[in-house]
């Protein structure tokens, strides 16, 4: 899949899409997708209540961070495919955290929900030649190609787990 241009998305993304850029992005989205689940079922119900520290999140509410965004990112990605012409709003991840219920949740459910809907993602992505790559639209007053949105979700997923590993385990 072609890769993004460094002008196709905005600058804050960049630490993302520089953990991915030399990927094979479709199959790493699999790959990913395994190790995903993977890892979160190495972790106890327990530890996954974890906070490293105060008003910071637990692994369970990361996790849920991870879907919701995966959720927003897949819909920016299907709108600029479709040629998208109104701007799309930002969302604010702390807020959206802070309404879900993922700590009540087993992490079983939030794993086996990552799974389906990157099975789904993979899918739709399956579909997307160059030309709908290199289409873009606005999200949050700002321009990215759908290209980009795909190396910033796989990015994201990996910031985070690298988080997870050196600030919870």
């Amino acid at each position: 899949m072609k890769k993004p241009l460094l002008t196709d998305f905005p600058e804050y993304y960049r630490r993302y899409i520089e953990k991915v850029i030399d990927k094979d992005i479709l199959n790493y989205f699999a790959e990913q997708k395994n190790y995903v689940v993977d890892f979160f079922a190495s972790i106890d119900e327990e530890k996954s209540k974890y906070r490293y520290a105060e008003n910071k999140w637990s692994i369970k509410q990361i996790l849920g961070h991870l879907c919701d965004s995966e959720r927003i990112f897949i819909t920016r990605a299907l709108k600029f495919a479709r040629n998208e012409k109104q701007s799309l709003p930002g969302f604010d991840e702390n807020e959206y955290v802070d309404s879900a219920n993922f700590d009540e949740l087993s992490l079983e459910i939030l794993v086996d929900d990552f799974k389906k809907m990157r099975d789904s993602h993979i899918s739709l992505f399956k579909t997307f030649n160059d030309e709908i790559l290199d289409r873009k639209g606005i999200a949050n007053n700002t321009e990215y190609s759908v290209s980009s949105v795909l190396y910033i979700m796989a990015g994201h997923v990996d910031h985070h787990i690298n988080v997870i590993r050196e600030r919870y385990l």
